[in-house]
C-alpha cells in the first residue's frame, strides 16, 4: 500500500472539505467532514487496489505441474507468503500443513497487502510534510489532525 499517496489524498481532502466556521450554514457535524472524507477516499482507493490485486493474483498460473517433486519433511509446517498454491501443486504438500500468512488466492480470503511501514513511520511522514499553500494555520488544528489520524488508521488497518 506504500504506493498510494496517503499524504496527497489527505491534503486534497483537507483543502476540499475544510469547514467554513463563519458560514451561517455551519453545523457541529461539519467538524467531522474532513475526517469522513479522508476515510471514504482512502477506503475507496485501497478497496480498488485490493480488488485489482486479488483479480491479478487469482489469474496467475503456477509452476509446471509435470515437474512436481516430493519434499521429505515429516512434521513440517509451511508458511506461505505469496498467496499461491505452489506448495501443493509442485511439492505435494498437504494444505493442512500450510499457513497462508497473507491469505490464499482463489478463495474468499482477503489477501493482505502490506505497506511495510509501522504506524509510527506513517505518523512521522505525515508530520514532516509541509502544509499545502495557504493552510499553514489550519494544518495542525483539530480538524486537520483528525483527518491525518483517520488517514493513518486507514493505511494501517
Amino acid at each position: 500500500m506504500a504506493s498510494a499517496d496517503t499524504f496527497q489524498i489527505t491534503t486534497e481532502e483537507i483543502a476540499e472539505n475544510y469547514p467554513d466556521f463563519g458560514s451561517n450554514d455551519f453545523r457541529d457535524a461539519d467538524w467531522y467532514d474532513v475526517e469522513y472524507a479522508v476515510e471514504y477516499r482512502l477506503e475507496e482507493v485501497y478497496s480498488t487496489i485490493r480488488k485489482a490485486f486479488h483479480k491479478w493474483m487469482c489469474q496467475l498460473k503456477g509452476g509446471n505441474p509435470d515437474k512436481k517433486i516430493k519434499i521429505e519433511i515429516d512434521n513440517a509446517i509451511f508458511l506461505n507468503f505469496n498467496y499461491s498454491h505452489t506448495l501443493q501443486d509442485l511439492y505435494n504438500i498437504s494444505e493442512e500443513k500450510i499457513f497462508y500468512i497473507h491469505g490464499k488466492a482463489g478463495t474468499q480470503d482477503e489477501l493482505v497487502l502490506g505497506h511495510g511501514r509501522s504506524n509510527e513511520d506513517i505518523k512521522a511522514e505525515m508530520k514532516k510534510n509541509e502544509p499545502p499553500g495557504g493552510y499553514d494555520e489550519e494544518w495542525n488544528d483539530l480538524v486537520a489532525q483528525r483527518a491525518k489520524d483517520a488517514a493513518i488508521s486507514a493505511v494501517c488497518s
